[in-house]
């Protein structure tokens, strides 16, 4: 059930933003993807998430090959994301933000409401099932943003820059609910500059390098 990565490569404009990239990101681990700002991070993980094309290269998944529309909705059915500018939808509540997720991974027999209910006591948000994102702070949406993620039991979670909006109290919450998921067996990468957050737990590190260097 690996992730592998073989000679990915990212134009923009006849721009390498980055080239031959081979990594394999196996079950039950974290991995951390650095590198200094504007290097391609997040682009790198929109490609991996299928929501940015890339130009060379292959991405196969419990070895297909991910390069059709069956292969990525497979995908799809196991990954989640957390954005960096949360991708909560402003016209459903919390709770209804979160529910949605499976149901656009067609995983309509998935809910685990018990579940959900754990994962809003435990982010400190059971009295805000029913708030709008317009009402929440930024850390509170962004613990929603990443509930949203985990209600779908993914098998791949992609997560950029998760604890911008968070203290550390949150932080540590977070930080435990990903090793958990870890021992899952679920493949976790994320961007993060947050050396603080990532201090809390045991991740492997990959550095991004660009071609531009």
């Amino acid at each position: 059930m690996s992730l592998k990565i073989d000679n990915l490569t990212k134009e923009y404009a006849n721009t390498k933003v980055f080239a031959n990239l081979n990594y394999q990101f196996e079950p039950g681990q974290i991995y951390c993807i650095f590198g200094p700002s504007g290097l391609g991070k997040t682009t790198f993980l929109n490609c991996i998430a299928g929501l940015e094309p890339f130009d060379f290269g292959s991405i196969t998944y419990f070895e297909n090959e991910l390069n059709g529309f069956g292969a990525w909705q497979k995908f799809y059915q196991n990954t989640a994301f957390v954005f960096q500018d949360f991708g909560l939808w402003p016209h459903k509540t919390a709770l209804q933000n979160v529910i949605l997720a499976p149901k656009l991974q067609s995983k309509k027999q998935s809910f685990d409401f018990s579940y959900i209910n754990e994962l809003f006591s435990r982010f400190g948000l059971s009295q805000h099932h029913h708030s709008f994102p317009a009402f929440l702070s930024g850390g509170q949406a962004q613990r929603v943003a990443l509930i949203r993620a985990l209600a779908v039991n993914p098998k791949i979670l992609l997560l950029d820059e998760i604890t911008s909006a968070l203290d550390r109290a949150n932080k540590l919450i977070v930080a435990k609910v990903l090793q958990e998921l870890a021992s899952l067996k679920t493949i976790i990468i994320l961007v993060s500059h947050d050396i603080e957050f990532l201090e809390m737990f045991e991740h492997q590190r990959i550095e991004l390098i660009s071609s531009k260097n």
